[in-house]
């Protein structure tokens, strides 16, 4: 009986492991992809063609839309946009023309959209997309080093400069950040070292509703804005005033109004690093920040009470320098080094704010990515220290947190990177190319964090222990063929393991007329 138990526990384990499917091995993903209703879009690496654009429809193998800089040599296509039913990117053409592109989804729709930039051999380098209503914003250049603010209606003839805001130089305003906000969209720019240097600009779409916004370090000096976050109502950026530093501070759109949120490294030292992460949660803006005395951890902002908070010290001996914030049913997940443990997972209640520490890697730091939410499970990668980087899920509890598959068997990594969620499927890239993941068999059913028991600590080195059972009929340990290698009848504190080989084992468990088998991992 106790083999027909492992059995369908194998049964189950293996067809999870059978819903990870090997998409295409002859490209991966280059940077992040573009989900559109009908496939995805992206920059693929191929030895053959090097980084081209490439059409992924979820079922069929990923196509190569064109091979823009003929031979192996490489457009880096990117910045896929969906714009009025085409998808608009940046590409380098074999003459070392970087230029605006689109794409119907087809070889035969795959075109130079038009040519911004034609005095020069290395074309306009558009870049920082963003729709505003019925228009296409982005940066370009018409001649070489002066990137200046575009527009495009979705024709050739309407794809124009909106205006130079630095005139009469060679260096262009180089407009960056673009954030809609309230119908318009909010950039940073520089009128000239002279003027007002750089500072929060916003446009309507016309030439005089394109205007300097905020001028936050008054005169001729730059605040450098950046990391534009909409939030509650209000935008919210960092920038730095010449007095206070670069700190955290917000407009609600009215002409010449801003907010400095709290000086909270006193003085002109910076409280906040450029290009800041934010992440929203109900009325809490989070973000890292560093005061003057804990070094950077983890902070927020209530709209609601207006009160600027220390989450926690997660590393009460430096810093735990947090980052790579998703938020998964109101709570907020994040990668941090607590100064003893490397750095690793942590979870904050978005209600509680109690933090949850996930040691995913004992001996080093896991370095978990910025993973994507799917089916109310968070995924991303990490390496525990045995499996080299591979896929890992949790649904927000410890025990409900493993690794997904081991992709390059053993202590090797498969580095999967640019997670994506298409019709319910994960879509991810490694160095073996690119797979896609059937989560629905995965199921609330198999994780541990469902289990009326579970063990302790997994993976493990020497020892386990049981949690939500009171007593036990049985504990027996088999390895991937099925042979019992442990058994114990009674309920104990620890149950010893480490004379067993490093490797997966299954745990059946015997308790109130029921059997349980849970995946173990022995390092």
């Amino acid at each position: 009986m106790k083999h027909f138990y492992l059995c369908a526990f194998l049964i189950a384990f293996f067809k999870i492991n059978a819903q990870i499917e090997l998409v295409s091995s002859d490209v991966t993903f280059f940077q992040k992809p573009l989900k559109t209703a009908n496939g995805i879009y992206f920059s693929g690496s191929n030895t053959d063609v090097g980084v081209e654009p490439y059409f992924y429809d979820g079922s069929s193998n990923p196509v190569n839309l064109k091979d823009i800089y003929v031979g192996t040599q490489s457009s880096f296509a990117g910045g896929f946009i969906e714009f009025q039913g085409k998808i608009f990117f940046a590409a380098r053409d074999s003459a070392d023309n970087f230029e605006l592109w689109n794409t119907d989804g087809t070889e035969s729709g795959t075109n130079l959209f038009k040519e911004i930039n034609a005095s020069s051999t290395q074309g306009s380098y558009p870049s920082d997309f963003v729709i505003s209503g019925s228009n296409l914003l982005f940066t370009a250049r018409e001649s070489i080093g002066n990137p200046e603010l575009f527009i495009s209606d979705g024709t050739v003839s309407g794809t124009v400069l909106l205006k130079e805001i630095l005139t009469g130089s060679q260096y262009g305003s180089s407009p960056e950040y673009k954030t809609e906000f309230n119908g318009m969209v909010y950039f940073s720019a520089s009128n000239g070292g002279g003027n007002n240097g750089f500072e929060i600009w916003r446009t309507d779409g016309t030439v005089v509703g394109t205007n300097l916004f905020l001028d936050i370090a008054t005169g001729t000096p730059s605040s450098y804005p950046n990391s534009l976050f909409v939030h509650n109502g209000l935008l919210f950026f960092n920038a730095d005033d010449g007095i206070n530093g670069r700190e955290l501070r917000y407009t609600n759109g009215n002409t010449g109004i801003n907010v400095l949120v709290n000086d909270l490294n006193p003085g002109p030292v910076n409280a906040l690093d450029i290009n800041s992460e934010f992440c929203s949660i109900n009325n809490k803006l989070y973000f890292s920040a560093d005061n003057g005395s804990t070094g950077k951890e983890l902070w927020y902002y209530d709209t609601n009470t207006n009160n600027i908070s220390l989450t926690n010290s997660v590393n009460p001996s430096g810093g735990s320098e947090p980052y790579n914030f998703v938020e998964l049913n109101g709570n907020l997940f994040f990668s941090a080094n607590d100064g003893v443990n490397g750095r690793e997972l942590h979870k904050i209640d978005g209600v509680t704010n109690v933090f949850t520490h996930f040691n995913l890697n004992p001996t080093s730091s896991s370095d978990p990515s910025k993973g994507i939410v799917m089916n109310n499970r968070l995924y991303f990668a990490a390496d525990d220290g045995t499996h080299g980087r591979e896929l890992w899920v949790t649904d927000g509890t410890i025990t409900g947190t493993q690794m997904v598959a081991d992709l390059n068997p053993g202590s090797g990594s498969s580095f999967p990177d640019h997670l994506i969620n298409f019709n319910g499927e994960l879509i991810f890239s490694t160095t073996a190319g690119i797979y896609k993941f059937n989560d629905s068999v995965l199921g609330v059913n198999t994780l541990e964090s469902n289990y009326a028991i579970s063990l302790y600590p997994n993976p493990s080195n020497s020892s386990i222990k049981l949690k939500g059972v009171e007593t036990i009929d049985s504990l027996e340990i088999f390895d991937l063929t099925g042979k019992s290698v442990k058994q114990y009848n009674t309920l104990q504190d620890s149950y010893d393991i480490s004379e067993l080989k490093a490797g997966i084992y299954f745990v059946s468990i015997k308790a109130n007329n029921a059997t349980q088998s849970i995946k173990l991992i022995k390092n």
